[in-house]
């Protein structure tokens, strides 16, 4: 491999890494929203940091396709694709771990943009909250999907090389099954529980637990895609 198929190949691993952490924090700026009233705003802050992920994947793609025009193996494939999947679940158990501080960071942002006055000082006394997540079916399953259409067919096309545009083109296919999970069932919980918190049906200990089972899940999601494709390398060499 040639130092530039390196530099392209860091940079897919790593920036695919940072795109889906850039993710999370749209799911957060979701959550935000529910612990000050501000839902109509944070969803605007969610979909403008939404777009720093798919100006991120804008650059991505064309590198990993560059990649597999470059004629790079399937074993230098499937290991960089362990390297970004583990490089995603330690990004994103530290955003579980951190969560509040990274809601208070997020809370700065839209104070500093919409110019918030619901986003004060007594409002950010939720630091020290004790949470708990849990791994959740959905955001696990739909962080595997996301994953898979980003490797899978790049990996397909490799062996398949004469056919790479079609299998590359399959990927869409995992992201589609992926956003509909992540619309009908993760943004709609995030959605009823701020309403439930507004109402005072639940409390922030519990919208905070909610919103971070997410997070948790989805970095398993990233460990059980590396595991499988650990076992894949193994098996095969």
């Amino acid at each position: 491999m040639d130092n530039i198929n390196l530099y392209v190949l860091v940079f897919v691993v790593i920036g695919t890494s940072l795109a889906y952490l850039v993710d999370d924090l749209a799911f957060l700026s979701k959550g935000f929203g529910g612990l000050y009233e501000i839902n109509a705003l944070a969803a605007n802050l969610s979909s403008s940091i939404f777009l720093f992920n798919r100006a991120a994947m804008a650059l991505i793609l064309p590198a990993l396709g560059f990649l597999v025009d470059s004629g790079i193996s399937i074993k230098v494939m499937l290991i960089a694709v362990i390297s970004s999947a583990l490089l995603m679940c330690l990004l994103k158990m530290i955003v579980y771990r951190k969560i509040t501080r990274v809601i208070l960071f997020l809370s700065w942002v839209a104070k500093k943009i919409y110019g918030a006055e619901r986003i004060t000082d007594q409002n950010l006394n939720f630091v020290d909250i004790t949470y708990k997540g849990r791994i959740e079916l959905q955001p696990t399953l739909a962080m595997i999907l996301f994953i898979a259409g980003m490797t899978i067919p790049s990996i397909i096309a490799i062996y398949f090389f004469d056919n790479r545009a079609f299998f590359i083109q399959l990927g869409f296919i995992f992201n589609m099954v992926g956003s509909l999970l992540t619309i009908l069932f993760i943004e709609r919980k995030i959605a009823l529980d701020a309403e439930k918190l507004v109402s005072g049906k639940i409390c922030r200990d519990s919208f905070i637990a909610s919103i971070s089972s997410i997070i948790l899940s989805r970095a398993v999601g990233a460990f059980i895609y590396a595991s499988i494709v650990t076992g894949v390398l193994i098996v095969v060499y």
